[in-house]
């Protein structure tokens, strides 16, 4: 039971790694390739799909989570946890990469220009 929950976690850490992955990727492609209401098309649709694929993986936390766990208080709080986790890899490459997308006009600071 253990061993299933720790590869399931692990295995939803390396899906949610290449999501974040590829969506910085393109977004780089993007902003390298397109110009005006393009880029900004383009953008959006790798954020839906994004979002898409990142909501799949809470609802995937949830189920893993919810056979494994049967206190309410502890099973959130576990759920927090895990999705944290999750993303953390993914979110420190995002990190590393924004001053690359903000070149390109992604997440830019209110007011600041390219």
């Amino acid at each position: 039971m253990y061993l299933n929950f720790l590869l399931s976690m692990v295995l939803l850490t390396a899906l949610a790694t290449l999501i974040l992955l590829l969506y910085v990727h393109v977004l780089i492609f993007v902003g390298e390739n397109f110009k005006g209401w393009k880029k900004h098309a383009c953008a959006l649709l790798a954020f839906i799909v994004f979002s898409v694929l990142a909501t799949l993986i809470l609802f995937e936390v949830i189920r893993e989570i919810k056979n494994f766990r049967e206190e309410p208080m502890l099973e959130t709080a576990s759920i927090f946890l895990a999705y944290g986790l999750i993303f953390l890899p993914g979110m420190y490459y995002l990190a590393r990469n924004v001053k690359k997308l903000r070149k390109y006009g992604f997440f830019l600071q209110r007011g600041q220009k390219r």
